[in-house]
């Protein structure tokens, strides 16, 4: 499967970059992130870019990568340029989306919709709850979002930087008592 094999290499902008016909091929939808800006932003990169330095930025888990790529496909269809916001939640629009391109891609129903769960959630806060009922989910969801923080405007970083520290320690917390 190619976009595994693509999302896996080790430089994966690189292997973007060096496949982006192919991938655009297949995912014709990507093409609108590329140079979409939003006004009232708390990033200072267009939607594409956005998405590469975060995906330069993650681990090498195909699950977090694929969440990468796909978690603001919707948003250039659920923004308003009169408005200058999002007028739906785009983490909604995308996970739909990324339904309909994974099932292109032949994945197993039940790995497409752990990815698209991780997509509606990616935008949100991680709950206790959530750490607790799902940690390896919320392991996940978490290195997503720690990905995310790279292309964050320098002025949003700091209340970024609190909020993952604390998930990470919620995280940590919870293996040490699962493991007891």
């Amino acid at each position: 499967m190619f976009l595994s094999e693509i999302l896996m290499k080790e430089n994966v902008v690189a292997s973007i970059n060096q496949n982006i016909d192919k991938l655009l091929y297949f995912i014709p939808e990507l093409k609108c992130m590329m140079g979409f800006h939003e006004k009232e932003s708390n990033y200072n990169l267009d939607l594409w870019n956005r998405t590469l330095l975060s995906l330069f930025n993650s681990e090498d888990d195909l699950d977090v990568r694929l969440v990468i790529l796909l978690r603001d496909i919707g948003k250039p269809f659920s923004y308003s340029t009169r408005m200058g916001k999002d007028l739906k939640d785009h983490a909604k629009v995308s996970a739909k989306m990324s339904y309909d391109i994974l099932k292109r891609f032949d994945f197993s129903e039940v790995y497409i919709q752990k990815i698209v769960y991780l997509i509606g959630q990616h935008n949100k806060k991680i709950e206790n709850r959530f750490i607790i009922e799902n940690i390896e989910l919320a392991r996940k969801l978490y290195e997503v979002q720690c990905s995310d923080d790279l292309p964050y405007n320098p002025n949003y970083f700091p209340k970024r930087k609190r909020y993952l520290f604390g998930v990470k320690e919620k995280i940590k917390r919870e293996e040490i008592r699962s493991f007891y």
